[in-house]
């Protein structure tokens, strides 16, 4: 409930400043929140060392797609490829965790469009990714094989 209160707060401000960038990255956590439950009125979210992981609600994932979409919007009018790439990944992501992986490819494919254009428009950019993963498009083409996308 805090982060929510703390991104409530941060949407308005970058509302006023016109801030796109900062709104495609608010609503991308938004988007986050709302997968692992955090969306709810009366969220328990924990995220434990060995714990279950929250498996998202129909519900929830529809709610995380139009928080990702909208930071698909604003990113690219921001020109934050970087944010395209991560929430084109996500909203695939969530394709797959509701047991349609074939739908995940497009957004993986839109991901991979992304992730050169950032490289290109924000050279040097540092991104975060998973263990093993040493660049964008290899975590991509993981994703990509591991939901059954064509190359």
């Amino acid at each position: 409930m805090q982060a929510r209160r703390q991104l409530d707060e941060a949407i308005v401000i970058f509302q006023q400043r016109d801030d796109k960038a900062g709104l495609a990255e608010a609503y991308r956590q938004y988007g986050l929140i709302a997968r692992i439950g955090g969306a709810n009125p009366d969220p328990l979210v924990l995220v434990l060392p060995n714990a279950p992981r929250h498996k998202p609600s129909r519900e929830e994932l529809d709610l995380s797609d139009g928080y990702l979409t909208r930071t698909v919007a604003l990113a690219t009018e921001a020109k934050r490829f970087d944010l395209v790439t991560n929430a084109n990944f996500l909203l695939g992501n969530n394709q797959v965790l509701r047991g349609d992986p074939h739908k995940a490819c497009p957004f993986y494919d839109h991901a991979l469009t992304a992730s050169r254009e950032a490289e290109s428009q924000q050279p040097g950019i540092v991104v975060d990714l998973p263990p093993g993963v040493h660049r964008i498009a290899e975590g991509l083409g993981r994703a990509k094989s591991e939901a059954g996308c064509p190359p």
